[in-house]
């Protein structure tokens, strides 16, 4: 049975790692984060996003500062990017997203 799901936007024929995420961007985007060998994906389908934040390429050595944060709420990351974009994001089992961005060789 082929594991791509056309009803699921965070599945990628061939990719079994993603996060729950959401963008903090003019407000709380959801999404999901899919992890590729090079470049991790931000991808949303909400018709109210920009077309540049639907599919968020960041590759991994583009990274330059990881900063985690915890609030009463939910916890965040923000990814500074060499280009000087900054993207913060909501994602559900943030210590196993940060163990995949170490392991991926960002400096964290």
């Amino acid at each position: 049975m082929d594991d791509y799901i056309k009803l699921n936007f965070c599945y990628e024929k061939g990719t079994k790692e993603y996060f729950q995420a959401s963008l903090c961007k003019d407000g709380v985007l959801g999404g999901c984060i899919i992890i590729g060998a090079d470049v991790m994906t931000y991808r949303s389908e909400k018709i109210t996003i920009s077309d540049k934040y639907k599919n968020l390429e960041m590759r991994y050595k583009d990274i330059i500062t990881v900063n985690a944060a915890e609030s009463l709420l939910w916890s965040t990351i923000t990814l500074q990017m060499k280009s000087g974009e900054e993207y913060k994001f909501i994602v559900h089992d943030m210590e196993e997203f940060i163990n995949v961005l170490r392991k991926k060789g960002v400096n964290i």
